[in-house]
């Protein structure tokens, strides 16, 4: 967990640090050193997190990955990540500030956070993730757009510009932060459409800003629905390791999962009664591990050439065993019958509570006699 609280919390209490300082004192608080490495997470880490990772699969389906974003309008998504990137990082190198450039840089960091906040909406069940990597590059946005503005009405309040844009563009910034930033709010919205008349020459839509959120499923703003389909089964890390030759995996009987027989080993039987007892003691815990091995899952049957040979499944079997013995030591810990736990695994629901009662029986048995 340590690694995943300096991955994600750090970057998002150093910003919170970083940007409640400068609305209280007027000056930010400086760590070169720190900031940098907080601003390399959150401009290159987090984006190929979210979208490397977590935005896997082709998004034509329900059975595959489904990811946050439409595969088919990410171009829309890559350009406008490029472009505040490219506004935040120039406009912390500029000396002076004109006011067009300076209002063009507020427009795409502002068309940034707007982004980022629909992200919220979007991960209607990774809010999580969403407060320790996207609110982070909002503070640091918002911070950016503040000094920009700050900076540029120090060099150039009183200077008169000649030429109709930089003369609106002046005006506009003048004006109070009350006025200012719903003036800039408005005038993101023709700037995203032009930006989008420019993307159709790469086949995008005007509206592929929108339609990537849109064109999902089962996520917050999508507006696909999923059809009742029986799914195929995932490829598992255990199920591929049950697969192995016989002799080394040693299957021990058939079970059922999705109306599907199977064969099932002592390995399959402890991770699938290890998982039971995760979602019973600690439900959020295990919807987490549950989302990110799915993910894994999925990846898994993209690979089902390579991992359904009878070799690599003995390797997977192998490399299972250790996570295989701190399952059962959990399951012997936590649990006062773990072996029945573990025995009535992957049976039908109503031989499941048949085998209970019997496993009950004895148990009683036992203590009486």
């Amino acid at each position: 967990m340590l690694p995943l609280f300096i991955l994600f919390g750090f970057p998002l209490i150093s910003t919170a640090v970083r940007f409640i300082g400068y609305l209280v004192k007027g000056t930010e608080i400086i760590f070169p050193f720190i900031n940098g490495i907080v601003e390399f997470i959150c401009w290159f880490v987090f984006p190929f997190f979210f979208f490397g990772l977590f935005n896997e699969g082709s998004g034509k389906d329900c059975c595959g990955s489904i990811p946050f974003l439409a595969p088919d309008h990410l171009l829309s998504v890559g350009v406008l990540i490029v472009l505040n990137m490219f506004a935040y990082f120039y406009s912390k190198a500029l000396q002076s500030f004109r006011p067009v450039i300076t209002l063009v840089f507020s427009l795409i960091m502002i068309s940034g956070i707007g982004f980022n906040l629909a992200f919220y909406f979007q991960m209607d069940r990774e809010r999580e993730f969403w407060f320790l990597g996207n609110l982070p590059i909002i503070l640091l946005l918002l911070l950016r757009i503040i000094k920009n503005h700050k900076i540029y009405l120090q060099q150039t309040s009183e200077i008169q510009y000649s030429g109709d844009i930089p003369t609106a563009a002046h005006r506009v910034l003048l004006q109070p932060a009350w006025v200012r930033f719903p003036l800039l709010i408005l005038l993101c919205f023709p700037f995203l459409l032009a930006i989008g008349i420019l993307l159709l020459l790469a086949g995008q839509k005007p509206t592929s800003l929108i339609l990537a959120f849109t064109q999902t499923y089962r996520h917050g703003l999508s507006q696909l629905e999923c059809p009742d389909v029986v799914c195929p089964d995932e490829h598992f890390l255990c199920t591929i390791a049950s697969a192995g030759h016989r002799k080394l995996v040693r299957p021990l009987r058939y079970g059922i999962r999705g109306g599907r027989v199977i064969e099932v080993n002592r390995q399959l039987l402890v991770a699938n009664a290890f998982e039971e007892l995760l979602e019973q003691h600690t439900p959020r815990l295990h919807h987490h591990i549950r989302t990110v091995y799915n993910r894994i899952g999925r990846k898994c049957r993209s690979w089902h050439a390579v991992l359904g040979n009878s070799y690599t499944s003995d390797l997977v079997y192998l490399l299972m065993k250790p996570l295989e013995w701190v399952f059962v030591a959990v399951l012997y810990l936590a649990d006062k019958r773990p072996e029945d736990r573990i025995a009535v695994q992957y049976l039908h629901r109503s031989d499941r509570e048949k085998l209970r009662e019997v496993l009950r029986g004895r148990v009683e048995r036992e203590v009486v006699s």
